[in-house]
């Protein structure tokens, strides 16, 4: 699988194996108004300026043979914002904040898993 770039950092110069990076993209933000007496809603979404989003989400997981690069990947990301480019769709980007959901180890392999509100 492809890695990802996270600014100027990619995911593969730590050594780790992008397991995925599943997107969940942005919902619309709706707003509907009940009319007491009235047979549906009214739908306002799109009254004011047109259609808008909430946040999508991507959520990574990456593999590594050695924990100090899970390490150092783990402390070079969680909590920033960032511009990410996924390398299979390098002409879009997401910009966000990702953050560590899970740091594990099975043996000798780690896991180190990301999410990031874009």
């Amino acid at each position: 699988m492809q890695g990802a770039f996270f600014n100027d950092r990619y995911s593969n110069d730590y050594g780790s194996i992008m397991n995925y990076a599943r997107i969940t993209p942005a919902a619309v933000k709706e707003n509907y108004v009940d009319i007491a007496g009235g047979d549906s809603d009214i739908d306002l979404t799109e009254a004011v300026s047109g259609v808008v989003f909430e946040d999508g989400q991507i959520d990574f997981k990456f593999t590594f043979f050695d924990r100090q690069t899970k390490d150092q990947m783990k402390n070079d990301l969680h909590g920033r914002r960032m511009k990410i480019i996924l390398e299979r769709e390098p002409e879009f980007y997401y910009e966000g904040r990702v953050k560590c959901t899970q740091d594990s180890q099975n043996k000798n392999l780690y896991e180190l898993c990301l999410v990031a509100k874009v």
